[in-house]
């Protein structure tokens, strides 16, 4: 009785940790087979890229004459640096992702800087409430946007957000009214 109760004791957990193991390692080849069919390429990439090179060259274009508003316009990929501890990037994002004109805008936001277009700076003035930011575009590190938000009534995140997506809107729209014949 003693051993029997004895060996029970040792094979419960036994048990238990050979079924976890196996959970874990369905769950893991279950994410991979996700990540596989998350990475696949799609079939009709074609002009997805071109629109992307006609984009590519015209962000270009604007940088080697140094137009601010149509390296804005043309910016596509965007990633975020906070430089205070009262604001986390993760925050910014989500307000960004948050806004319908920001989901419409075809705007990506990255957090592999190297891959951005557009990098967005958020400091804080010292003893202040105020939240100065800037979008400096990454190869050339013109400044095409900038702001400063108050944090008195409303979220530092939400102001900056809207105050960025302001700015896109009048480059992209003045863009648009320059194309035209």
């Amino acid at each position: 009785m003693f051993l029997l109760a004895f060996h029970n004791a040792l094979m419960k957990p036994l048990k238990l940790a050979a079924a976890i193991a196996l959970i874990v390692v369905a769950v893991t080849l279950m994410g991979a087979q996700a990540q596989t069919a998350t990475n696949a390429r799609p079939t009709n990439i074609a002009p997805v890229e071109a629109d992307e090179d006609a984009r590519v060259a015209t962000l270009a274009a604007a940088r080697a004459k140094s137009d601010v508003r149509a390296m804005l316009a043309a910016s596509k990929f965007i990633a975020i640096r906070s430089r205070t501890a009262y604001l986390k990037p993760q925050t910014l994002e989500s307000a960004l992702r948050g806004r319908k004109d920001f989901q419409e805008s075809g705007l990506v936001i990255t957090d592999n800087e190297p891959d951005a277009d557009v990098i967005i700076e958020v400091e804080r003035a010292i003893f202040t409430t105020e939240f100065p930011f800037t979008a400096i575009d990454r190869r050339s590190r013109i400044v095409i946007a900038s702001g400063k938000v108050n944090s008195l009534f409303g979220t530092v995140a939400g102001k900056i957000s809207d105050s960025f997506m302001k700015q896109v809107r009048k480059a992209r729209d003045s863009s648009a009214q320059k194309s035209k014949p």
